[in-house]
């Protein structure tokens, strides 16, 4: 890693308030929330303009030149809605496309004006064998996760003018909490939490010349 990068982190369990945003925290936000979803593009707008573009307002840099950075940002936000169709609560679904579809679209909005500023900019989605794929008892994680798939092809074609890499991952089963509540499945059998992170952070390490557009990674017995 980098020793000169620096990391913003946004959770829904942030230990730190969007109101300040400070390098190296992680900060609480709810992604379904529209007013904080403002609070996060305004105070990012002013946290950009004090510690990376010199006190300027970013949108007039477009008129200079790109700025020596590399911008690199993770997606990771969602959660599992598993069902028989015919047991689908509609309140369920609208929350669970809220945070799995729909925060997405509107966090690339916001930061879209900071694509053309930066030298470089990498965007990695973490999706799902999900968003490709179909399971039973999982219409509705499917269709969400097909639509990240959809964003993250569509935001490659609309920022390759700016040399923009889009990566898709389509994770396989990982051990994480969303499959406290399913005990068909062994975690033991999951890639661990730790080897994931190593491998994904090393997405955002690959060459220049090297545009990885969609990449899927599986546990040793591969799809569960």
């Amino acid at each position: 890693m980098d020793p000169q990068a620096k990391t913003l982190g946004f959770s829904r369990s942030g230990e730190q308030s969007l109101d300040s945003l400070t390098w190296q925290k992680t900060h609480s936000i709810d992604l379904t929330n529209e007013s904080e979803l403002n609070t996060f593009q305004n105070q990012l707008k002013v946290f950009f303009a004090e510690q990376i573009f010199g006190g300027k307002n970013p949108i007039t840099l477009l008129k200079d030149s790109k700025i020596d950075r590399h911008l690199v940002v993770y997606f990771s936000q969602g959660n599992g809605l598993f069902s028989r169709i015919s047991d689908l609560n509609r309140e369920d679904v609208r929350k669970h496309f809220e945070l799995n579809v729909f925060s997405t679209l509107f966090l690339c909005q916001i930061l879209s004006d900071y694509v053309p500023i930066f030298e470089r900019s990498s965007f990695v989605f973490l999706g799902s064998t999900a968003g490709t794929m179909g399971f039973p008892y999982s219409s509705v994680y499917c269709a969400s996760k097909h639509g990240v798939l959809g964003i993250a092809r569509s935001l490659r074609e609309e920022w390759k003018p700016y040399g923009t890499k889009v990566v898709h991952v389509g994770l396989g089963a990982v051990a994480t909490d969303i499959w406290k509540d399913r005990p068909e499945f062994r975690v033991e059998d999951m890639i661990s939490t730790t080897d994931c992170a190593e491998y994904l952070f090393s997405l955002s390490e690959i060459s220049d010349s090297v545009f990885l557009n969609e990449v899927s990674i599986t546990p040793k017995k591969g799809i569960l």
